[in-house]
């Protein structure tokens, strides 16, 4: 499988990180594995911390969406 896999390089999966967003109509479970692969896809050394991605994983959502995940203070992406 891993010579088959589409590689991308750093600053596109450091972009793509940044700007992930939920699509009109995704599934929030959908979204959810698709934040996990593009923050799993960061190089170890390079990945932001389990906190930061905590912080940016609401910033995908609608406004109201993102602010009641963060009103609930959760203290891990799976709680969240």
């Amino acid at each position: 499988m891993e010579q088959w896999e589409v590689k991308k390089d750093l600053l596109q999966i450091t972009s793509e990180y940044t700007k992930i967003k939920r699509n009109d109509g995704e599934f929030v479970q959908d979204y959810c594995i698709r934040f996990n692969v593009v923050y799993n896809a960061i190089l170890d050394d390079l990945r932001p911390t389990r906190r930061s991605a905590l912080l940016n994983f609401p910033d995908g959502f609608d406004p109201d969406m993102a602010y009641q995940l963060r009103e609930r203070d959760p203290t891990t992406l799976e709680e969240m």
